[in-house]
């Protein structure tokens, strides 16, 4: 793969290298099992979106079940639509449409709660790329269970704090600012 212009992107493609992930050399589609676990794993940071938005237990089962039902109601509406792709072209351009419509949800989530996201993002890729493990020699390496989940070496350290840091600094700069 040619290294994508986005700095973002290129954060995360440097994790995939770094752990062994996929990466293509040239646009094409990834598979219906690999898109599936990645909506998946997508899914779960809505979750937690909405339990992050929740302040208990009541309020967070009413918002799953609204989740939910909106999600049958996007099934059935690209069930109903008729468009599936039948080219590689053709799945890499819609997957490329699905992916970036994904990324502006996000960034206007992040404008919503009006944090600068990419700096917030930077903390999570030093939290992810502290999971690799440092062998004698310096090289850094991943390891992983035998279901394939990475393992978190001594060097890990959890992103909370330095993210709970960062939005008190975007706070403190913003009352600042105001003034």
């Amino acid at each position: 793969m040619t290294t994508p212009t986005n700095k973002l992107q290129q954060h995360v493609l440097h994790f995939h290298e770094a752990f062994g992930h996929p990466i293509a050399d040239t646009p094409k589609p990834i598979s219906l099992q690999r898109a599936t676990a990645r909506a998946v794993w997508t899914a779960e940071e809505c979750i937690e979106m909405i339990q992050a938005s929740s302040s208990n237990k009541e309020e967070f089962a009413k918002a799953f079940w609204q989740f939910s039902e909106g999600m049958k109601k996007a099934y059935l509406k690209s069930l109903n639509s008729g468009d599936f792709p039948q080219t590689d072209f053709d799945k890499t351009v819609a997957l490329a449409d699905a992916i970036t419509d994904q990324l502006y949800f996000s960034f206007g989530s992040a404008v919503e709660i009006g944090v600068d996201i990419e700096e917030v993002f930077n903390i999570v890729q030093s939290a992810n790329m502290s999971k690799l493990f440092t062998d004698e020699n310096g090289k850094k390496y991943a390891k992983y269970r035998e279901d394939g989940k990475i393992l978190k070496s001594p060097e890990f350290f959890a992103p909370e704090e330095q993210i709970k840091l960062e939005v008190h600094h975007q706070v403190q700069k913003a009352k600042y600012e105001a003034e």
